[in-house]
């Protein structure tokens, strides 16, 4: 049975998460314009470790297609997460969510009806991923599913001001590569030409997580 925690409670959870995937939040955006390959929402994702995004453009909120596009994008491309927080809408609270964590061994939490605003991590990527998508988005707003995948990238790749980090550093244990690292100074160790490879991103990845723990500590201290 889904575990309901208020905006109070989930805030006390902060320092118990000390890993990705450890508890996840999603939710969904829209209903948005109609794009022209009819999609109007958005399923969004974001680690709370990592701070890690996905944002995949659906047609409905229907459950089927909520929980098909949380196996097919979340879970085979990263992984099971063990704790999953969404509100109490019916496409995340319906049995067949339900029986998608249960097989795959995910506690599922939900906000409670008195503090919707409970999942806060993931509401504030919407308002970040909506500002950067009104910069590229066409006069009739029909092709942001087009940007969407630019805009999430960005999110990735840029460091978060909760953990110093850039969540893909975080969730991969190497910086994003672009075309334009080839103009400027690497930032990171390059793994490719190290004599030990493995240890040296173990090393680099303890140092970081440990530097998101503190920051993290820091921030519900406050």
């Amino acid at each position: 049975m889904p575990i309901a925690i208020d905006s109070t409670d989930l805030q006390n959870r902060i320092p118990e998460v000390t890993t990705p995937l450890h508890r996840v939040s999603m939710d969904i955006v829209g209903p948005l314009p109609s794009t022209y390959k009819g999609d109007r929402y958005v399923l969004t994702f974001q680690d709370a470790f990592t701070k890690y995004p996905e944002a995949i453009a659906l047609p409905n909120q229907k459950t089927e297609t909520v929980a098909r596009a949380f196996v097919e994008n979340i879970v085979l491309r990263h992984g099971a997460p063990r704790q999953l927080l969404t509100d109490r809408g019916t496409n995340f609270t319906s049995q067949l969510m339900k029986e998608v964590c249960k097989i795959l061994g995910i506690r599922k939490l939900q906000t409670t009806a008195y503090h919707p605003a409970g999942n806060g991590l993931v509401e504030r990527s919407h308002r970040t991923l909506m500002s950067i998508l009104s910069h590229f988005v066409d006069t009739k707003q029909r092709d942001w599913d087009d940007w969407l995948p630019f805009a999430i990238s960005a999110y990735r790749s840029a460091p978060h001001s909760a953990t110093g980090e850039s969540p893909y550093f975080l969730m991969h244990g190497r910086d994003m590569e672009l075309p334009f690292d080839d103009i400027t100074e690497p930032l990171r160790v390059n793994y490719a030409t190290d004599s030990n490879n493995t240890a040296e991103l173990r090393a680099r990845l303890n140092i970081a997580f440990g530097e998101v723990r503190n920051r993290l500590q820091h921030a519900y201290q406050q």
